[in-house]
């Protein structure tokens, strides 16, 4: 029985979809040494789009023959470990005094997410978060993840919590879920080169007259890759 070239057999054992098991369609291959019919053609393309190869020499070229020295491996060991793992946004603060009219107001506000240009697309598969509000009155909120794609206005990501009557005087924890994959879609995708930001937005509803005097959120949005090619 014939034996894959070390290179050709790491690609197969790395491939996580489906369709990365298959051959290129025309013209899809990136390596001028593995053509588009070769039956490791889709799992060499997924391992350059996930960046764990970008090839050899000038990156033109795949060299699926060559040996992979054990050094190479543990390059390769890393960089596939760091393609498979979900990133994780995550905010965790305090906040201050907030106004409920008019808009509301927006807390948890994470750092901006840079998916990096050249790699796969990452999925927004969901999210998950809390505030906590002290209220000087009884308030009728309701609180929805939002996201900012490359710097533009933020819009709701995925199902806003119900509406939570948060007593006066008193701590009251509103939790909240959103995201494609939990009701019932495939997920967002950020695009190779994008970037993104998350935050909560509270906002009052009906006639409640209660004001924040004091506040803490969490937000946590799980990223993992697209190993589509």
């Amino acid at each position: 029985m014939r034996r894959l070239p070390p290179i050709a057999l790491l690609a197969f054992l790395t491939a996580t979809s489906p369709a990365a098991l298959a051959t290129c369609t025309p013209g899809q291959s990136p390596f001028a040494d593995v053509p588009d019919d070769a039956i490791y053609c889709g799992s060499a393309l997924w391992l350059r789009n996930a960046l764990v190869t970008t090839g050899c020499s000038n990156g033109s070229i795949y060299c699926p023959s060559d040996p992979v020295t054990r050094a190479q491996m543990a390059l390769f060991m890393k960089r596939l470990a760091r393609a498979a793992t979900p990133d994780i946004v995550y905010a965790n603060l305090p906040s201050a005094p907030a106004d409920l009219d008019g808009n509301g107001f927006g807390t948890c506000l994470t750092s901006v997410y840079s998916v990096p240009a050249g790699g796969n697309a990452r999925i927004i598969a969901h999210a998950t978060g809390t505030v906590s509000l002290l209220t000087d009155g009884a308030a009728d909120v309701t609180v929805a993840i939002q996201m900012s794609l490359n710097g533009g206005l933020f819009g709701n990501f995925g199902a806003n919590a119900p509406r939570t009557v948060v007593p006066g005087n008193q701590w009251t924890v509103v939790p909240v879920i959103g995201g494609q994959t939990m009701t019932g879609g495939s997920g967002a995708l950020l695009a190779p080169g994008s970037t993104a930001q998350f935050r909560l937005l509270v906002q009052r509803q009906g006639a409640s007259v209660g004001e924040v005097t004091d506040s803490r959120c969490q937000l946590m949005v799980h990223l993992p890759p697209d190993a589509a090619f």
